[in-house]
């Protein structure tokens, strides 16, 4: 008899994974005064995590904010009469395929102030000292300009996915094109500058191109920009994520104890069994788990020690990272003489001095009859005018304005507005930018939990780190790690939407390994590990770790190959020729003539057979142990272990890869070193099916419930060949009750254990 199946590495069966859904699991530590989760900072991110781990079930947990309010760089602050957005101002990537998740909470949900961006004329807008430059010369800077920059995203897509032939913009520029130090003209400069510098707030010499072009930001949402200008602030996103699970006035001001204000975090100590966090106040705290969102800039400083020291391997991928800066300065006039209307919001300084107050941006639709000009400097601009008073920064700012207005009446203006994230010791910059240099392997370890330190912000966001959405997806995220590592210990069915999404993800890392498979040089000169290949895309530095991670990694390769990904080869396996020759689909055998009856069949179109089918010629020999095979030029001679010889001309071995590992069958004389070599490269693996009979049945049943997983933080739990079947039994029995644990589960009556490593005959 055979059953259809889906062939398992499709994931499309029914998965009853097993560990309780933390959405059913009640508090834990209730009523003991100790929170079981620590988010330090509450910014986007780490009020992203605290709403995950509530929705969870983890609802003990206590947020430490060293400011007095929420939002981190999501933050307004009064100028010119209006609350002008100091941060984070824009919804970046909208109107794409794929909905970026932050536009429809601005503007549905809360339908906050916010205006398209054009930056379409800016060939129109560029002034030099002296006043406007010739529109068409400059745009056809902008044509070349653009030219490069699809070139670079070419280039990008030819780059290895490891980053280990990753390059600077710069250098993709100097391919391009432009002059050995890039753009270097004014117009040039300030071009380039928009492009680059006003994203990623460093300048092309320092920024990845694998990384950035294309920006997955765009190409995953879409191009448009919207500028939130809203008096409620941008902020408001935050305090409206935050009000789903912290009590709030009738304000809309968060009013509950778990979130602690004014709380400086100097010290995080950890070990196995917990957390210790030690406040500026003198104030601990202790907790089983603490969740980190402070900014990279801060995890770059001294403001926090670890003890013990976080692991180089962690402290190397905090310090390859960049924490860039970038400064958007407010100035209030008490007149307007700066074109206005259609096309004129965005405006350009080309100056000599790269990144010197180049871009500019008028308010005429968001801040009517304010009078305010935004201008934002980067980088090296940016630590220059922090450093300095603010008289001096408005002083220079006269002098462009002047040199680009040179028929205006330009009055002084009255009051100028510069925020001073790099010197804030509680930021140390704005936003993460990605270096040439760094792969997403020692990325992805920004990320990576040490024990029980839990880490996210938008810089451990792998595809979209910078932005806002990327780091509410990275508090999300990094959530879901650990609510994994909590449900470790707890029996029962999980959350289907949950693996639902993690086998989705794991989905997309093997098409994306079926993909870079195929790139690879046929010699396999340049072949990985599997367990390489999810390096490459958004898994930990170890692969999936996390029980439901695991499970269904499990699931996908070891149920397949069983060997573990970090051994296997991707471009041998990842696609399998078995499934892209002949079919996706799989058929089990359950006939009671044994899958062996193929073979029967086989033998019985050459050999003697009786009417049973049962082989009866004597050119079949049975337990006939081979121990030694000579050959010669002139024939070979194969001995028995029954002392028997047998002679012939040629001998074919059908021994299994494991035997010829072994020292079951000698060769005389010893087999060539290259067919050793041959021999001992290739893996011989172990796969254990272990038949379990129960006086009744408990497990569920139907449509789709034949295949259900285990789990368990132990990875591919359940190795058993070395131990009596009695410990088998139990440590089984343990299991299925931790897996059923609202049913009567009986003892097992019998257990079936192959032992096809330890059998000598096969050593499979």
């Amino acid at each position: 008899m055979e059953e259809s199946m889906t062939k398992p590495t499709t994931m499309a069966i029914f998965l009853s994974i097993v560990l309780l859904s933390m959405a059913q699991l009640p508090s834990l530590v209730a009523g003991t005064g100790r929170p079981r989760v620590i988010i330090i900072g509450a910014g986007i991110s780490g009020i992203s995590a605290g709403k995950r781990l509530s929705e969870a079930g983890i609802t003990d947990i206590l947020i430490l904010e060293a400011t007095d309010h929420i939002g981190g760089r999501m933050h307004k602050q009064r100028f010119a009469g209006v609350n002008v957005e100091i941060g984070t101002n824009w919804v970046e990537g909208v109107n794409g395929e794929k909905m970026n998740p932050i536009w429809p909470i601005v503007n549905s949900t809360l339908k906050l102030r916010n205006f398209l961006s054009d930056f379409d004329s800016l060939a129109q807008n560029v002034y030099k000292d002296g006043g406007l430059c010739d529109a068409a010369y400059v745009q056809k800077r902008i044509d070349l300009a653009d030219e490069a920059d699809k070139s670079g995203e070419n280039l990008s897509a030819t780059l290895h996915p490891s980053g280990r032939d990753d390059m600077s913009i710069l250098s993709m520029q100097r391919l391009n094109n432009h002059l050995p130090n890039g753009p270097s003209s004014p117009v040039d400069m300030v071009v380039d500058y928009f492009t680059y510098d006003y994203e990623f707030a460093e300048p092309p010499r320092v920024t990845s191109l694998r990384n950035t072009v294309p920006l997955p930001t765009f190409t995953d949402f879409g191009d448009d920009n919207y500028f939130v200008a809203d008096q409620r602030g941008y902020e408001a996103v935050v305090y409206y994520l935050a009000g789903q699970y912290l009590e709030a006035d009738m304000s809309g001001n968060i009013v509950d104890a778990r979130l602690q204000l004014n709380k400086v975090v100097r010290e995080i100590s950890y070990s196995s069994t917990g957390v210790t966090v030690k406040t500026e106040d003198n104030s601990t705290y202790q907790a089983d788990y603490v969740m980190v969102s402070a900014s990279l800039g801060v995890l770059q400083s001294d403001l926090i020690q670890f003890k013990p020291q976080l692991p180089s391997w962690k402290i190397l991928a905090i310090y390859q990272f960049d924490m860039a800066v970038y400064t958007k300065i407010f100035v209030k006039f008490p007149k307007k003489f700066w074109p206005e209307g259609e096309g004129r919001e965005f405006f350009l300084y080309a100056s000599t001095r790269r990144g010197y107050y180049g871009i500019w941006q008028e308010f005429e639709k968001q801040y009517p009859d304010a009078n305010v000009l935004l201008v934002t400097v980067t980088d090296e601009e940016s630590r220059r005018i922090e450093q300095q008073p603010d008289s001096q920064t408005k002083a220079e700012i006269m002098e462009v304005v002047r040199s680009m207005f040179p028929d205006e009446d330009v009055p002084d203006a009255t009051d100028i507005l510069v925020p001073r994230w790099w010197s804030d010791r509680f930021f140390q910059g704005s936003f993460s930018n990605w270096p040439i240099g760094v792969s997403r392997y020692e990325h992805d370890q920004l990320r990576a939990p040490v024990g029980r330190v839990y880490f996210t912000g938008e810089h451990t966001s792998e595809r979209y780190n910078g932005y806002v959405h990327g780091a509410y997806l990275a508090g999300i995220d990094s959530a879901e790690i650990l609510i994994n590592c909590v449900q470790k210990n707890i029996g029962g069915l999980c959350n289907e939407a949950y693996v639902q999404k993690r086998m989705d993800r794991a989905d997309e890392v093997d098409k994306s390994g079926q993909n870079l498979s195929a790139t690879l040089h046929p010699s396999g000169r340049d072949d990985m590990s599997i367990l390489s290949m999810q390096r490459l895309n958004d898994h930990l530095p170890n692969g999936p770790s996390s029980p439901v991670e695991m499970a269904v990694d499990y699931f996908t390769y070891d149920y397949e190959f069983a060997e573990p990904p970090r051994v296997t080869s991707l471009q041998n396996t990842v696609p399998l020729p078995t499934f892209t020759d002949f079919g996706d689909d799989t058929y089990f055998v359950a006939d009671h003539r044994g899958y062996e009856s193929v073979v029967h069949h086989l033998a019985g179109q050459y050999l003697n057979a009786d009417r049973s089918g049962n082989i009866a010629d004597a050119r079949l020999k049975l337990n006939k142990v081979v121990r030694e095979i000579s050959y010669s030029s002139t024939g070979v001679t194969v001995k028995t272990e029954d002392n028997s010889t047998y002679q012939a001309d040629y001998v074919m071995v059908s021994a299994s890869l494991g035997v010829l590992q072994s020292d079951l069958i000698q060769f005389k004389p010893q087999l060539t070193a290259w067919k050793i070599l041959a021999i001992y490269q290739f893996d011989m693996a172990v796969y254990t099916k272990i038949f379990v009979k129960f006086p009744k049945r408990f497990w569920p049943e139907g449509a789709g419930r034949e295949f259900f997983l285990y789990a368990s933080t132990r990875r591919g739990y359940y190795g058993v060949w070395q131990q009596p079947d009695s410990q088998t039994k139990a440590e089984i029995m343990e299991v299925v009750r931790s897996m059923f644990p609202d049913e009567d589960v009986p003892d097992a009556t019998d257990i079936l254990v192959p032992r096809w490593w330890s059998d000598s005959a096969s050593q499979y």
